[in-house]
């Protein structure tokens, strides 16, 4: 039972970052805009990995931003753009799961994007730089990156980052505050919102020798459900939350794509080498993710 105890902390420990993840990684990344003209690309005789296994001398043909086919290393297509695979590597987009995007937001994400991270999620920011990246997540360019932000996270008053200083931030100090502070945060324009539960003693270099207030338990399970049961037959966690939910057609993919990958397909791989259940239920009010574990007879 503790190793599948630990299992489940481990999984939902990972949960935040990847239900704040989940809306970009079962969709295409650089969409092109549609006012662009269709674009046909050919990669020839290139070296593909596919998160999982390397193919060597495929050509990969793309229309409009969207794998089309993939077929052999003399795969010739009418009036697409070919470019040389021959000593080069096509892989999935990175995803880099904790950033601080700059002012000059725009420029990093062409750079980003330059070096194979086709998604970022933001993990702090608000007031202008907030509305910039909002504006370009909506404009949804195909020479920049996937973006999302958290925009202002939860934190206690006096808790990391307020230390840092800067304009005042709003804080949450009592499970009776979570609403109102969700739905503001929506309001703001928040993809997902970072719950701050460190008080900076374990790494004392980046906050100072300082301990900081942190979000208590009651007020952190008010942002965010989470409830372990166990019998003697089974261990089951739920984990729940009160925003926008998944979007539409999103949950249906997912279900019905049983193949490995990451963020909640890497969750559900995990879960089934133990033989449970991995289960998710989401609409407009929110989301709910529920692991059940087998336990030893």
């Amino acid at each position: 039972m503790a190793s599948a105890l630990k299992r489940l902390k481990s999984i939902a420990l990972n949960f935040r970052v990847w239900r704040a993840a989940f809306s970009v990684l079962f969709q295409p990344t650089a969409q092109s805009p549609v006012d662009l003209p269709f674009v046909l690309q050919l990669a020839r005789d290139v070296r593909v990995f596919d998160g999982e296994n390397v193919i060597e001398h495929r050509s990969v043909l793309i229309e409009d931003g969207k794998i089309f086919q993939i077929g052999g290393p003399t795969l010739e297509v009418p009036n697409a753009d070919v470019i040389d695979g021959q000593g080069r590597t096509l892989l999935p987009g990175l995803i880099d799961a904790h950033v601080h995007i700059p002012d000059h937001a725009e420029e990093a994400s062409r750079q980003s994007l330059g070096l194979g991270v086709t998604t970022q999620l933001d993990m702090f920011t608000n007031g202008d730089k907030l509305k910039k990246i909002k504006s370009l997540e909506s404009e949804d360019r195909a020479d920049l990156e996937d973006m999302r932000t958290e925009g202002t996270g939860a934190t206690a008053p006096g808790g990391h980052p307020t230390q840092m200083g800067g304009p005042p931030i709003p804080t949450i100090t009592e499970p009776g505050q979570a609403q109102d502070f969700v739905d503001a945060r929506i309001a703001e324009g928040s993809d997902y919102i970072k719950i701050i539960h460190d008080d900076g003693s374990t790494f004392a270099s980046t906050f100072g020798t300082k301990v900081l207030p942190t979000v208590n338990n009651a007020t952190m399970g008010a942002l965010v459900e989470a409830k372990l049961d166990v019998s003697p037959n089974e261990v089951r966690l739920e984990v729940r939350d009160y925003g926008q939910g998944f979007p539409p057609g999103l949950l249906e993919q997912f279900r019905s794509d049983a193949g490995a990958g990451v963020g909640l397909r890497s969750m559900r791989e995990r879960v089934s080498e133990v033989d449970g259940r991995f289960e998710i239920e989401s609409d407009s009010s929110g989301s709910l993710v529920r692991v059940i574990v087998p336990l030893p007879q």
